[in-house]
């Protein structure tokens, strides 16, 4: 029997599955048409940090020891910066369904971190459930032809490997954190780093974006991107994370191809064919493997 608490953790990991889902939708209709990937990086990072610094200001609980700041330096590395770098640079080249059937391979990538860095032990169908996984992944990424580093798409889907290999990096990283902070004072200090690491790159954006041009459509979906994606999302994950395994929090991410794949098609992103089942199947049957003890 699940205890009220493990509970609660899947039911925010179930609802930030939801907001993913939808936001890889509506995150193709920004970029790159609205705002180039780095400045909605920085949009989002500026409007999470603030809400989340007056939070932690307010509850006392913005401190974190000295021994952990290398550990929240590389959480910003690869849950802000590289993820969500690559992440919004992907969407803009590739569809929302591909986008979201490259991100189940999330337990595969969880379960080969916590191998390296948390010693987790691994049998025999694991490593092939690895194997399977990584072919799907391989097979959707070179779905559209011959590999070809000026193709839109190839690129658009290896940016969007990236973003899950810092993600999955990310998640086995934060883990230790859990366990002596509370999930808003982790966004906080992930969010603050990671824009350390961003800012330099993207000054130059950053002081072109024009926000006079932008209709109430583009202000609803930049709001979404915010405050649900980023700011409710990730601490509902955070949450998650800390009251349950991380590979069990990354199962979740095989319901976002259903959200992403039923909203983009009906948005008119994508088609969908018989190789790109062929790919996600693959993907979800490694992450399966790797789940089995």
């Amino acid at each position: 029997m699940r205890t009220p608490v493990e509970k609660a953790a899947h039911a925010s990991l179930a609802g930030a599955t939801i907001i993913f889902g939808l936001n890889y939708v509506i995150t193709k209709a920004l970029v790159p048409q609205i705002y180039s990937p780095l400045q909605l990086v920085i949009i989002r990072l500026c409007g999470s940090i603030f809400p989340l610094g007056i939070y932690g200001v307010y509850t006392h609980s913005l401190n974190i020891h000295r021994k952990d700041m290398l550990r929240f330096i590389a959480a910003g590395l690869t849950g802000v910066a590289i993820n969500q770098a690559f992440f919004f640079a992907g969407m803009a080249r590739t569809t929302p369904l591909e986008a979201a059937i490259i991100h189940t391979a999330n337990p595969l990538l969880v379960v080969i971190f916590a191998g390296l860095f948390l010693n987790e032990k691994h049998n025999w169908i694991n490593k092939a459930g690895i194997i399977v996984g990584a072919s799907g992944a391989l097979i959707l990424i070179f779905s559209r032809g011959k590999p070809n580093l000026r193709s839109v798409h190839f690129l658009g889907n290896l940016f969007i490997l990236i973003n899950m290999t810092a993600y999955s990096a990310y998640m086995v990283i934060v883990k230790p954190l859990m366990k002596h902070y509370k999930p808003t004072t982790v966004m906080f200090w992930v969010f603050v780093l990671g824009f350390v690491w961003i800012l330099p790159l993207s000054l130059s954006e950053t002081r072109a974006l024009n926000i006079s041009q932008l209709t109430p459509g583009d202000w609803m979906r930049t709001a979404y991107v915010v405050f649900f994606t980023t700011l409710i999302a990730f601490t509902l994950t955070v949450y998650g994370l800390r009251h349950l395994r991380a590979g069990t929090a990354a199962y979740y991410s095989y319901l976002q191809p259903f959200i992403a794949g039923v909203i983009g098609a009906v948005a008119g992103y994508q088609d969908f064919n018989l190789l790109m089942l062929i790919a996600g199947l693959l993907i979800m049957l490694g992450a399966w493997m790797v789940s089995k003890k």
